[in-house]
């Protein structure tokens, strides 16, 4: 989880990161601390990063082990292959 959301964060700039902690009603440094410690994001911040992000983070990246449990509904989006020609 933690790798993709960091790299992330890195590509922004303060303000699209305090844009990014005031949506998800946390603070930046509260997202890297839990990065940090391994600590699941709630599945509500998870889906704000991933609209935030423009699905760059996906919540599946950030809840590899449960997504599908708690997301069922995105199971069948994110088994399909890419079609020929589609980019992603």
């Amino acid at each position: 989880m933690k790798p993709i959301l960091l790299a992330y964060l890195r590509t922004l700039s303060v303000s699209q990161k305090d844009e990014l902690a005031h949506a998800c009603n946390t603070s930046i440094g509260y997202i890297r601390k839990a990065c940090s410690k391994g600590q699941l994001l709630s599945p509500e911040r998870c889906v704000l990063i991933e609209q935030i992000s423009q699905g760059v983070v996906t919540r599946k990246d950030l809840r590899p082990d449960d997504w599908h449990l708690i997301w069922p509904e995105k199971k069948q989006d994110w088994s399909m292959p890419l079609t020929q020609g589609s980019t992603n």
